[in-house]
């Protein structure tokens, strides 16, 4: 009951960050994707089944919210926390360099899912734009900020 307790908190406080912080740190109109890292911390910290269920319920929130497209950022955040969960559970959880590895590749397929659901409903613009102004620098952002994310919840957890 204290895990899940724990967890509602992280992501209110989350969810809180989003709307009030993150446009303050936003470069080039790009902001890092806390949710995003969250879910994959979480699934590295926790396990798949976890780190799944975690992700599912911040990427819906994120959605319900900031969202364009109804689902997608929790199917994500799913996906990234169940993948990411998978084989490393056994691996030691204080090694930062896994997060630092898993959150840039998490970060590149969430952007591919989104240029591909916007390029499916007919929104214009070329890869190569999308890429380098909004995938790329959200990307490095991301891998960034994951450091200190995952220390913090790295410390919950404990």
């Amino acid at each position: 009951m204290r895990r899940v307790l724990i967890c509602v908190a992280v992501i209110i406080i989350n969810l809180a960050a989003q709307t009030s912080l993150l446009p303050y740190i936003e470069i080039n109109g790009v902001r890092p994707d806390t949710a995003l890292i969250l879910a994959v911390s979480y699934g590295i910290l926790r396990g798949d089944a976890e780190g799944g269920l975690f992700g599912f319920c911040v990427g819906l929130l994120q959605d319900i919210f900031f969202g364009k497209f109804l689902g997608l950022n929790a199917l994500i955040g799913a996906l990234a926390g169940f993948i990411c969960g998978k084989p490393f559970k056994d691996f030691y959880s204080e090694n930062y360099l896994i997060p630092l590895l898993l959150v840039p590749f998490a970060s590149l397929f969430s952007g591919l899912v989104f240029f591909t659901s916007a390029r499916l409903f007919s929104e214009n613009g070329g890869f190569a734009f999308y890429f380098s102004k909004i995938i790329l620098p959200g990307t490095i952002y991301n891998a960034a900020a994951c450091v200190p994310i995952y220390a913090a919840l790295y410390a919950v957890n404990k």
